[in-house]
Parts: structure tokens; sequence; C-alpha cells
């Protein structure tokens, strides 16, 4: 028999605020990526933990985790 394995879990949301991105990622620094001529969402990289993409409407994408 076949054993199901979580490898990788996603979830998504949103909060009733919208960012600024480029202020953010100064303020948040080596973890955020923000590349706005490349993809209009900032990466956030934890060591350890799931990446997070924000986006300026505050939306957002958590994706990465082995576990919900």
């Amino acid at each position: 028999m076949n054993e199901v394995a979580i490898v990788n879990v996603v979830g998504s949301g949103a909060v009733s605020s919208e960012f600024d991105l480029e202020k953010l990622s100064l303020e948040i620094g080596s973890e955020a990526e923000y590349d706005p001529e490349n993809y209009p969402g900032m990466y956030l990289r934890f060591e350890g933990m799931p990446t997070i993409t924000i986006y300026r409407t505050g939306k957002f994408i958590v994706y990465g985790a082995d576990n919900v």
C-alpha cells in the first residue's frame, strides 16, 4: 500500500489594508525580496519557515509548509 505524505501546504488570504511594498521591504531587510519590474508581489523568506508572497492589495499566499 502506498503512503500519503504531505510535502507542501499552501494557504492564501487577505487583510483589509493596502501595503507600500517598497517601504515594507526596506523595513524588513534581507528577508524581503521586492522587484516590481519583474513581479508585483514581495517575497518574504525567513529561515526554516514557509515563503510568504504579499501583494499591495493586502492579499497574500503562504507556501512551502510541510504541515498545517
